[in-house]
């Protein structure tokens, strides 16, 4: 797997912007500002709910997104388990300045 850059981020901003996730962030940050510790892990959490939950409005470019960070090809990922999915997520936010990125969302 490729580390993330910049691009990734807009890419990724265009897939969230089809899936037209109607969500108030500042309360889901508020609510993981007052977790202290877990903050991180809940604001991710939240996160990875929110975009699942209308994941399907923009399935094949979180398909062609997955497959490039991952880089695979698309019908390998959607050949993909559900255990490796979880897998390669995991190391996705668990890259070198993924969780920095987190923890300034919660900071005031």
């Amino acid at each position: 797997m490729r580390k993330l850059t910049l691009e990734d981020a807009f890419t990724l901003s265009e897939v969230l912007d089809k899936m037209n996730i109607q969500t108030d962030l500042n309360k889901v940050i508020d609510e993981a500002k007052s977790k202290g510790e877990e903050a991180q892990s809940y604001l991710g959490g939240q996160l990875v709910i929110i975009i699942l939950k209308s994941a399907y409005k923009a399935k094949a470019e979180l398909y062609a997104w997955i497959a490039s960070i991952a880089e695979k090809s698309v019908d390998d990922i959607k050949q993909m388990g559900l255990k490796d999915l979880a897998s390669l997520m995991k190391e996705v936010l668990t890259q070198e300045g993924i969780g920095d990125f987190f923890k300034s969302a919660v900071v005031e």
